[in-house]
């Protein structure tokens, strides 16, 4: 079979002969995965992957961790450890199982790694050297210790650092799993919130937390309820957006590969011969969202999956998948609703041309694609247990072929970042989409019972997301992407086009789980990206929730937009990162003070060298010539001088509105 898109490279047969002996033949697990091959008396090992932090780790002590049975394991660290350390306790996992802890810190006897990240950040081209260090350097403390994180924005900007230096492998590697780590602590930390104020019992709770463990390794998970409602409790959290995004991915990818090891057990377990082989094949083009090479095979498929006694849950994944939703709508004039110029290179256009095609879509079918599953679900209904444990059945040959870091397959799962698929793009599309449509059915007594505010005012936007993903995965839109421009025009297209993140802000968006995923090939750094994510330690990345600093934003926007409609300004946090980074770089840099974020901007000139910035305590210009100038709200006066960045009748009524904020606000705490 010709797999053009280079997303899977295996010929015809070994392909067969992996599924085969992955689900068929028990003694074959040692050559597929020679590390799951350490079985005791009872099985296999269960393997958890744990951060410790630093002074854990040196002086030894108590690191609490939480076992897929949902229970809690007092794990003893002894002193001094190092990278990769394990250990091993007996008979205290799933039914009655050895697990064996692998240890992850940025502790080491030999370096401190802190010293040498803090030469990264202090050598670091940073738009404010000052503030900026600083900030980052902080993070990096926390980093170290595993505490908990409010600022993500200047963690992102770390991570960036980190990964585009030029440290040593290993460090890079071990500070991607305490990044990581911090991540996994909001998530945690959200979900014990709402567990905290749910009205269910004990027992659930503790099923929510052993299978959000199953997600966090990557795995097939043992009941599809709970990984509704734990969707449903990280979506209604107040969390950021793009780790929300990369939760909802991992979540996606564990009931993908539950799906997944269903259909092929079906497949291998109830068909014959040639006709296994053939769906098999077809299969294979199903979950990877390629062109169906043979359509009777598939009619007979459909039949024999559909008839048969799997959950009817993997039947609604199967069929989903089968939607194409990414390959059949018409193509649209890329060019003038991307905003692309004459000038870029034909190369650029061809690269871009897909991941644009499938952003554009949404527009038309995102909305569309949930009230179908919801008919589908209506029709078909959702089971619970799936009946599928790693205890019980060998499913390496399914996480071997996804792949995507499954902790069974010998990765790190969630702790190890956004591992990109090797196959099943349109099935975890699929999957994604399918959880959409269950959390959608919720209402509100469940979310009452689980402890958190509705969701589904985000559910479209996750749509999205998940159609963007299998779109720019099954496409081979990876692979086409590469150099600088392509990354840093990523961050400003794909949030340039509202769709793709359902009306998220741009900046929000711009560290995602998107982004990240296309910069792991990245290894040189580049200026641009960096002002960039550092642009987003100045401004907001997220709808605020102090009710003066919304009603501020709501305004300056009703003013500029709607009474005035002086064109041109964004408003937070929809501020592009290009425009905003410029304007820092030019002449707001050194005017910011450490509690002030930029609220709104309009670029005066196109290389972002002049303009005009709202804060939250002052007003910040560059006209011309002239030097940069600023004046806070609270001097702001009716003879007072704006500068002259406008038209007259703008200039007018822009005047006008600065007399009214000089009047009724002076500093709007953020």
């Amino acid at each position: 079979m010709n797999n053009s898109s280079g997303l899977f490279n295996i010929n015809r047969r070994m392909f067969l002969n992996i599924l085969v002996s992955g689900v068929g033949v028990y003694l074959t697990k040692d050559v597929i995965f020679p590390e799951i091959a350490s079985a005791n008396d009872n099985g296999f090992y269960e393997r958890y992957h744990v951060f410790i932090p630093y002074d854990i780790a040196r002086r030894g002590g108590i690191q609490k961790v939480t076992l897929r049975s949902g229970d809690t394991c007092q794990l003893p660290i002894p002193a001094k450890i190092i990278e990769d350390n394990t250990i091993s306790i007996r008979k205290i996992g799933l039914q009655g199982n050895d697990v064996k802890f692998i240890l992850h810190t940025l502790y080491d006897p030999d370096v401190r790694i802190a010293d040498k990240i803090y030469q990264e950040i202090d050598q670091a081209d940073f738009l404010r050297k000052s503030a900026t260090k600083s900030q980052v350097k902080q993070i990096y403390e926390l980093v170290e210790d595993s505490e908990y994180i409010e600022d993500t924005i200047s963690l992102d900007l770390l991570q960036y650092l980190v990964a585009s230096s030029n440290l040593d492998e290993q460090i890079r590697q071990r500070y991607e799993i305490a990044h990581q780590n911090c991540l996994l602590n909001i998530i945690e930390k959200a979900l014990e919130t709402a567990l905290a104020k749910s009205e269910i019992s004990e027992d659930k709770k503790k099923k929510l937390r052993g299978t959000y463990q199953y997600v966090r390794a990557s795995e097939p998970v043992p009941d599809f309820s709970y990984l509704t409602e734990l969707e449903a409790i990280i979506t209604g959290s107040d969390i950021p957006v793009a780790i929300k995004r990369s939760y909802s991915i991992a979540s996606a990818k564990s009931r993908a590969f539950t799906v997944d090891t269903i259909i092929i057990k079906l497949i291998t377990e109830k068909s014959k011969g040639q006709k296994q082989e053939e769906f098999l094949l077809t299969y294979q083009e199903i979950r990877d969202g390629k062109k169906i090479s043979d359509p009777e095979t598939l009619k007979s498929l459909d039949s024999f999956i559909l008839e048969s006694d799997i959950l009817n849950s993997c039947k609604l994944v199967y069929l989903t998948a089968q939607g194409r939703f990414f390959e059949n709508a018409e193509l649209v004039d890329l060019i003038a609703k991307s905003n692309l110029t004459e000038e870029r290179s034909k190369s650029y256009k061809e690269d871009w041309e897909k991941i644009f095609q499938v952003a554009l879509q949404l527009s038309d079918q995102g909305v569309a694609v949930v009230p179908t599953i919801k008919g589908i679900l209506h029709t078909l209904g959702a089971e619970t247990a799936t009946g599928v444990l790693l205890s019980q059945a060998p499913l390496t040959a399914t996480l071997a072929y996804l792949g995507g870091g499954s902790v069974a397959a010998g990765g790190l799962g969630m702790l190890g970042g956004l591992a990109v698929v090797t196959g099943g793009a349109a099935l975890i599309g699929a999957a994604g989409l399918v959880s959409v449509a269950l959390v959608s059915q919720m209402d509100g007594e469940d979310y009452k019972n689980l402890g958190i505010a509705a969701v589904t005012g985000t559910l479209i936007g996750a749509a999205a997301v998940f159609i963007a993903w299998t779109g720019a995965s099954a496409l081979g839109v990876a692979g086409t992407l590469s150099g600088a421009a392509a990354i840093t025009t990523l961050i400003s297209a794909l949030g340039g086009i509202n769709v793709i993140t359902g009306g998220a802000s741009l900046i929000a968006f711009g560290a995602g789980f998107v982004v990240w995923s296309f910069l792991k090939g990245k290894k040189r750094r580049d200026a641009n990206i960096l002002h960039q994510l550092e642009s987003r330690l100045y401004t907001l990345t997220e709808m605020p929730t102090s009710p003066k600093l919304v009603e501020f934003l709501d305004f300056i926007n009703n003013k500029l937009n709607k009474q005035y409609t002086i064109s041109g300004f964004e408003i937070a946090p929809n501020i592009t990162l290009d425009k905003l980074s410029n304007a820092l770089s030019s002449y707001a840099a050194s005017f910011l003070d450490s509690d002030e974020k930029i609220l709104a901007l309009k670029d005066t000139w196109n290389d972002g060298k002049e303009g005009v910035i709202l804060t939250n305590q002052k007003l910040i210009w560059k006209s011309g010539r002239s030097s940069p100038d600023f004046i806070y709200f609270y001097a702001i006066l009716e003879d007072t001088k704006i500068p002259r960045l406008f038209n007259d009748k703008d200039y007018i009524h822009f005047s006008w509105m600065m007399e009214e904020i000089g009047k009724k606000y002076d500093n709007i705490q953020i």
